[in-house]
């Protein structure tokens, strides 16, 4: 069982919190609204074949050709390490009817975006605590109350991110040369036909299809309560407790982002976050040591956020709420 240490965890510290003149309890739950919000900057995904700058005297790679320095060192301005692929390449009229060669490369980019989402039903949740009164008389006293807490958070969002396509599209002067058919690919030795070095290049963006972006927190938080209980008898069998007082917590989080575009991101970190709580319980005393609870709490913790690449997902935290059951013992 995944998180089996966790349970072992929460009832070795009721057992511990037993050994003093005092009330403990130790309870299961599940929490609530649990929300968290996701980021993501444009993402950039280089080309597969890069045609580098545009400039003549340096190698270019494309998606339907190469021009390189040949042997010669592309003594001037002309190589012979070219190749091609479409007859649509060639361009018979261009450079003033001396024909010329259009290579492509294209690259996509990722819009930034914003989407949330919400914890999916209750999160599960342990806690043992550990009560102690101080002062008071008849049927309320008011004391100390500390507790030790555990719980598993998943939030996840699938938004639909924009995309745009940039095309790099460079033309070399063929110099009136009639180029070999396609598919061609030429040698850094030569001979063959001559094709300038010198890319002509225009660049040309335009709107891509959406893509699905699902990004996810899996987290366990570790919670110290610290407060005042007032505690108030109902009846024979019948009390509240309402307690409320700052609260120090631990996290670990593993975040995770994925699509189609641009493949699968994640990143694990831990944090000491600091708040507080408020929190109410019914207890119904079965013996005269022992008996059952249930109960209610708010907490209210700093925002938690980690970062994977270019995307960031944030945990809030300061509209969750539990339920609780358990058992206390005097």
């Amino acid at each position: 069982m995944k998180n089996l240490k966790y349970i072992v965890l929460m009832l070795v510290t009721g057992c511990w919190a037993g050994a003093a003149n005092a009330e403990f309890g130790v309870s299961v739950g599940g929490s609530f609204d649990y929300k968290a919000s996701f980021e993501s900057a444009p993402l950039v995904l280089p080309p597969a074949n890069n045609p580098g700058l545009a400039a003549a005297g340096s190698n270019h790679f494309y998606d339907d050709g190469y021009n390189r320095v040949d042997s010669s060192g592309s003594f001037g301005g002309q190589t012979t390490f070219w190749g091609y692929i479409k007859d649509s390449q060639y361009d018979a009229a261009g450079d003033g009817g001396n024909g010329t060669i259009t290579m492509s490369s294209a690259y996509s980019t990722m819009h930034a975006g914003h989407s949330a989402g919400e914890s999916d039903g209750a999160q599960p949740a342990l806690e043992a605590y550990w009560k102690t009164d101080l002062a008071g008389e008849g049927r309320w006293n008011i004391g100390f109350r500390a507790a030790l807490g555990w719980q598993h958070i998943e939030v996840d969002s699938a938004a639909h991110y924009g995309t745009s396509v940039t095309t790099v599209s460079d033309q070399y002067a063929l110099a009136g040369v009639i180029p070999p058919g396609s598919p061609f690919s030429g040698s850094y030795e030569g001979p063959n036909a001559l094709l300038g070095d010198d890319p002509m290049r225009t660049v040309l963006s335009a709107p891509g299809s959406d893509v699905m972006l699902r990004q996810s927190i899996e987290a366990d938080l570790f919670t110290l309560n610290l407060g005042a209980a007032l505690s108030i008898d109902l009846s024979e069998r019948l009390s509240t407790v309402i307690s409320a007082g700052p609260t120090l917590a631990w996290i670990r989080s593993d975040f995770s982002c994925s699509s189609d575009l641009s493949g699968r991101a994640g990143a694990s970190d831990s944090e000491t976050l600091a708040g507080a709580y408020a929190a109410a319980d019914l207890q119904y005393r079965i013996g005269e040591r022992s008996g059952l609870f249930f109960g209610v709490a708010r907490s209210a913790l700093q925002n938690f956020s980690q970062q994977a690449d270019v995307f960031e997902g944030e945990l809030e935290f300061d509209d969750s709420y539990a339920f609780r059951v358990g058992l206390f013992f005097r």
